[in-house]
This record gives structure tokens, C-alpha cells and sequence, in this order.
């Protein structure tokens, strides 16, 4: 019997110093992260210059064979994106997740931007694509915008065709905007690049000439209020003789500022300063979720596993003296 007991005191005892030690020890998890980038041209001006390749904002044009169309129509390259559980930071102390952790309780909960400023993402144009996804439509448009001459001029709240812009441009269709850019305007890639103060793409002039005469003769119809450079009405002007007898003729015809023709994207049209004040990109907010390293829900495991074996190694002490005290002393087995 007293072997026994000192069994019993020496299985409490190291009962007391596992419950304690597994009480102080915390645990950490791993830290997740992942991404990529994406690089395309860019088209973009800042002075009333001309050249023979389109002027990016990183500097660099671009060469090689492209596709060629008639004009009239453009191509949306489709993007991939999506969300997926991450783990975004580790400490000593703290996890901070995007997605809750089964079986854990936060310690707070809150919400913050997906990305840095706008412009600040933008001057990398070998991450700009990719950082877009980050964006998404902002509620109003911007005050001002620069046109691709680099002008400042402020952007009406009320202005037609920034609304229709915002109206049907998808994020998806602004998120890849250089690649539908690059497309549609490669058949005028070689030709010289002049930066106009309106809001339309330094390019749209020979997609413009290269439509029929009754397209031509529409959209100076309906844009003139928005064709606010002289310089490149008399461009457009001075390449067909006939086109302004036609726009005069359709002066008793309402004017309506968001006409495009059909096939082409409203956006693709515009200078992408103009677009981006439009849109008025804002960064993406994410939940965080942030969670103290007690690991409490595997200490509680692990107590529920000692304690289990504790219980058996009990029951076996008090069922051997049972079977001592009944038969083996009683009877001197």
C-alpha cells in the first residue's frame, strides 16, 4: 500500500508540472505570401511634342510584328483573379490573417487598404497591370484631370461622357487596359504621336480618318463641345474636304456627347489620364484578422490527452488493489 500511494503522489505531481509548462508555451504559424506582376506598354504623354513611337511613362517603346485592323473594334485580354486564405504576417506575439482561423477567437478585427496610393503603384509600369487589381471604382470621379499634352482642367461631376465611361467600363476592362490599348491602336503604332489638350488618345486622330465618312462626320457631330484643341480638329479637318460639309449637315441633329461606334469600347478612345480621373481608382480594403500565440486550443488538446491517460493509469492502480486486497493478500496468491 505504500507503494501504492507514492505512485499516486508522484503521478499528481507530474500531472501539476505538464498542466504548467504546456500553459506558458506559445506557438507560431508559418507566413504566407504570394503574387506576380505583369508588364505591358504604356501610353502616355506630357508635352505637345512629336515622335515615331508612342512614349511611355518608364521610357521605353515597344517593336515587333502586331496585329493589324481596319479600326473600329478592340479586344479585352480576360485577367485572373481571385482570393485565397493567407496568413500575411507572424510576430513574436501576434498572426495577423486575411481569413479567419478555424477554431480561434481574434483578438480584433479590422479593415485597411489592399495597396499604396495610386500613383505611387503606378510609376513601376512593369507592376502597373498587376497592381491594378488592387483598385477598384471610387464613388465620383476626380476634380481635375491633365490632358496628354499635360495640361490641368477640371473635371465637370456632370461631364456626359466621364459618366459613361464609369458606366461601362468594368474593373476587369480598366485592370487591362495597355493590353486592349496596345491592340487596337497597332495600326498606327509607326506613326508620329502628337499630344492634343482634350481629353481623347493622342492616337484617335488616324483611328478617326481611317472610318468611313459618315462616322467621321458623327463623331465630330456629336464630341465638337468636347474637342477643345483647335490643333486637332483642323488635323482631322485637313485630311478630308468634304468631312466638314458633312458635319455642318447634321446641325439639327441632337447631340449626344457618349456616341461610339459599335464594336469599339468607350474607354479605348480617351487619353488614359482622362480615364483614370473618370474612374477614379481607390485601393481595395481587406479584413484583417489579428490573433494572440496563447494557442490555447491545442494546450486544450493536449490537457484532454494527459488528463485521459492520467484517469487509466488511476483506474489501473485502483483495480490492482482491488484484486490485491480481495484475492491476492486475502488468500496469499
Amino acid at each position: 500500500m505504500k507503494i501504492f500511494k507514492n505512485l499516486v503522489i508522484a503521478s499528481l505531481l507530474l500531472l501539476g508540472m505538464t498542466t504548467d509548462l504546456l500553459a506558458q508555451k506559445g506557438g507560431s504559424r508559418p507566413s504566407f505570401s504570394g503574387g506576380g506582376s505583369v508588364s505591358r506598354p504604356s501610353f502616355s504623354g506630357g508635352g505637345s511634342s512629336s515622335s515615331s513611337k508612342p512614349s511611355g511613362s518608364s521610357g521605353s517603346g515597344t517593336t515587333g510584328t502586331r496585329p493589324s485592323f481596319l479600326g473600329g473594334s478592340s479586344s479585352s485580354s480576360s485577367g485572373n483573379s481571385g482570393s485565397r486564405p493567407s496568413v500575411i504576417t507572424t510576430s513574436s506575439n501576434t498572426t495577423s490573417s486575411t481569413t479567419p482561423i478555424p477554431g480561434r477567437e481574434p483578438t480584433s478585427v479590422s479593415r485597411k487598404p489592399a495597396a499604396s496610393t495610386f500613383d505611387t503603384v503606378a510609376q513601376s509600369e512593369s507592376k502597373k497591370a498587376a497592381s491594378r487589381t488592387a483598385y477598384e471604382r471610387s464613388e465620383t470621379p476626380a476634380s481635375t484631370y491633365k490632358t496628354s499634352a499635360g495640361k490641368e482642367v477640371k473635371l465637370d461631376p456632370s461631364d456626359k461622357e466621364s459618366k459613361n465611361i464609369r458606366s461601362k467600363t468594368t474593373n476587369e476592362q480598366w485592370v487591362n487596359r495597355e493590353s486592349r490599348e496596345t491592340t487596337f491602336y497597332a495600326p498606327y503604332a509607326s506613326r508620329p504621336i502628337v499630344y492634343y489638350n482634350d481629353p481623347y488618345h493622342p492616337w484617335m486622330t488616324y483611328w478617326l480618318l481611317s472610318q468611313s465618312i459618315e462616322n467621321q462626320a458623327l463623331w465630330m457631330h456629336h464630341h465638337q463641345d468636347s474637342l477643345r484643341d483647335s490643333a486637332r480638329v483642323d488635323a482631322i479637318y485637313r485630311e478630308n474636304a468634304q468631312l466638314k460639309a458633312r458635319v455642318d449637315a447634321l446641325n439639327n441633329t441632337p447631340k449626344d456627347p457618349t456616341w461610339t461606334p459599335s464594336g469599339v469600347d468607350p474607354d479605348i478612345l480617351y487619353d488614359e489620364k482622362y480615364v483614370n480621373a473618370s474612374f477614379n481608382p481607390k485601393p481595395k480594403e481587406v479584413t484583417t484578422y489579428e490573433y494572440n500565440h496563447d494557442s490555447s486550443g491545442v494546450v486544450h488538446r493536449l490537457l484532454n490527452v494527459v488528463v485521459g491517460i492520467f484517469i487509466l493509469v488511476v483506474f489501473g492502480f485502483v483495480g490492482y488493489l482491488i484484486i490485491y486486497g480481495l484475492f491476492i493478500h486475502r488468500y496469499n496468491f
